[in-house]
């Protein structure tokens, strides 16, 4: 009986992921210039959570959230997401709210703690400076905190329709520049030292 609980309670939990996966290809596929990305910030804050020692499980749980930190972009139109010149106000607005609807999309995930917190405050900064309350320091979530830095690491490595990619050491020196002020500082401190052990 043991077992077969166990073995339903691992279906279960693949089917969520299987789901959550389908989601994130979902979000992906509305941008060309993005494909993957949300696989690959989920990666890297998944590998972040190692380094700074959290356990299997909670490694695994970041994973889930920063896949689905982008989930808002879901209800942005696509002339906006894949725009090559310069966002106009509008727009700029707009795609902003991407937090804030991801989070409204999530809310009703209980098995995820935080997993809006992920969407609502990837882009706040550690010094109060980011949207979409201006909020900082430890006020931001700490799976948040982790997503800023790989989702800004993975744009920056990137080709975007609106720049070409920076080399890894180049994007290395953005994010060391903003530590403090973009970035919590003990986070990105623990992100360069995974990045430099891959």
């Amino acid at each position: 009986m043991e077992r077969k609980v166990k073995e339903k309670q691992r279906e279960v939990e693949t089917m969520a992921l299987q789901a959550i996966r389908a989601i994130a290809n979902t979000i992906d596929a509305k941008d060309p210039y993005t494909n993957g990305h949300s696989e690959r910030v989920a990666n890297y804050v998944e590998n972040l959570a190692r380094q700074m020692g959290y356990d299997s499980t909670q490694c695994e749980d970041f994973h889930r959230i920063a896949l689905l930190h982008d989930v808002g972009k879901i209800a942005i139109p696509e002339v906006v997401l894949n725009k090559e010149s310069t966002l106009n106000s509008d727009e700029y607005v707009l795609m902003k709210s991407h937090t804030i609807r991801g989070a409204e999309i999530l809310k009703d995930i209980k098995s995820l703690p935080d997993i809006e917190k992920g969407a609502l405050y990837h882009h706040e900064n550690y010094d109060g400076s980011g949207c979409p309350y201006g909020i900082g320091g430890e006020d931001i979530s700490l799976v948040a905190r982790m997503i800023a830095l790989a989702d800004s690491y993975d744009a920056m490595t990137t080709d975007r329709c609106y720049r070409k990619d920076l080399s890894r050491e180049a994007a290395c020196l953005e994010i060391q520049k903003g530590l403090g002020s973009k970035y919590d500082p003990d986070i990105g401190s623990e992100f360069m030292k995974m990045l430099k052990s891959s």
